[in-house]
């Protein structure tokens, strides 16, 4: 990941995020109240065992509302991502029990109880610069994400976004791992039937 071969998706990648970093701080807690709204509507997150969430950094869509809109279901188990190497593991946290991570990012204590990808079954949510209408994703480009969703084969992919940051195509690679929704303030994008599935997906219910 991260070689010459990823130039436009790089260039776009910039572009996207200058965009992004240009919204004003209120629209995006108006907005991102809306998504969490939205999300919290689908029953496949009202009969969630396990719902991953993350510790919005800079101008990403928080999602710290999904903890108490969550809870209105079935009983949760909420995780949060902690960078360990190159990977995310999901350790067992709610929001206010997350300490400072690498990047300036809160994140699980290392001692929390890691979720282990055998039997897990919800949703993860997912942040990223920008979004397509098939379910496609770019991220920061560090990779963490797209290699460690596929160890998760059972939990359902929802991608956060402004509308504004939603585009018709993005260019992918082979790692690139798909959502299966995308939800916005205004909207809740299937994913491409084919291309959302990534190899060894698994019933998330």
């Amino acid at each position: 990941m991260g070689d010459e071969r990823d130039i436009p998706k790089a260039r776009l990648r910039r572009a996207l995020d200058a965009r992004r970093e240009a919204i004003a701080a209120d629209e995006i807690a108006r907005a991102s109240r809306a998504i969490c709204d939205r999300v919290g509507l689908l029953d496949e997150v009202r009969e969630a065992a396990v719902v991953v969430l993350y510790a919005a950094h800079r101008s990403e869509i928080v999602p710290r509302s999904l903890e108490a809109i969550a809870e209105a279901g079935q009983a949760k188990a909420f995780y949060y991502p902690r960078v360990e190497g190159d990977d995310l593991c999901f350790r067992r946290s709610s929001f206010d029990d997350l300490v400072p991570g690498r990047y300036g990012i809160p994140e699980p204590p290392p001692e929390a109880a890691a979720l282990s990808p055998e039997g897990a079954r919800g949703i993860v949510v997912v942040p990223g610069i920008g979004f397509d209408r098939a379910g496609s994703r770019i991220g920061t480009g560090k990779g963490y994400y797209d290699r460690t969703l596929p160890r998760f084969p059972g939990l359902m992919r929802i991608g956060l976004a402004l509308d504004g940051l939603v585009v018709d195509r993005l260019p992918t690679d082979p790692w690139d791992v798909p959502m299966h929704l995308v939800v916005t303030e205004h909207d809740l994008l299937v994913g491409d039937p084919v291309a959302r599935w990534s190899a060894g997906d698994l019933p998330w219910r």
